[in-house]
């Protein structure tokens, strides 16, 4: 499949794919791709402002929010919608986002946010973040120094060591 966008921009950052549509972050305009009928559309919202916090990560989770990591901190929208709103004031290099958590990786740590709360922080490792991924109910994530940490739901974080030998 070929979808282009126009020929006076070039792609910045892309996000995850939810409900067949994925947002690309062009150099001059914002997009939504939806790929079941591979239409694409400009989108409306101050993604300038956003684009000079220096975007780390795009993320749409599943009630179509849009999160967005800046080095500034973590900003969401709904995709109907057009404003943004600051919501946790981290640099956030990478974002993800569960049915009840948003955990945020960056130069200051590995934090933990309740979605119905009042978006207070919770410092969990204190290394500076590279990835975050979920493998089933657990949260891997891998620092700058190499490491790689295993949380589980009671945030009980046990370093992943690799045997290297044959």
């Amino acid at each position: 499949m070929k979808i282009e966008i126009p020929k006076n921009d070039l792609v910045h950052k892309i996000s995850n794919v939810r409900h067949g549509k994925c947002v690309i972050l062009g150099q001059k305009q914002t997009y939504i791709l939806n790929l079941d009928t591979k239409a694409i559309h400009p989108v409306s919202g101050d993604f300038d402002a956003l684009k000079k916090l220096g975007i780390n990560v795009v993320f749409i989770d599943k009630q179509d929010l849009l999160w967005i990591g800046t080095t500034k901190g973590l900003f969401k929208q709904n995709l109907l919608a057009t404003i943004f709103e600051t919501t946790v004031a981290l640099h956030a290099r990478r974002i993800l986002v569960d049915d009840s958590h948003i955990y945020i990786g960056g130069t200051n740590g590995l934090y933990k946010v309740n979605k119905d709360s009042d978006n207070v922080p919770v410092l969990l490792l204190s290394d500076r973040i590279t990835s975050i991924c979920k493998i089933n109910a657990d949260i891997v994530v891998g620092t700058f120094s190499g490491k790689l940490f295993r949380i589980n739901g009671a945030n009980e974080i046990k370093r992943v060591s690799f045997n290297t030998q044959n």
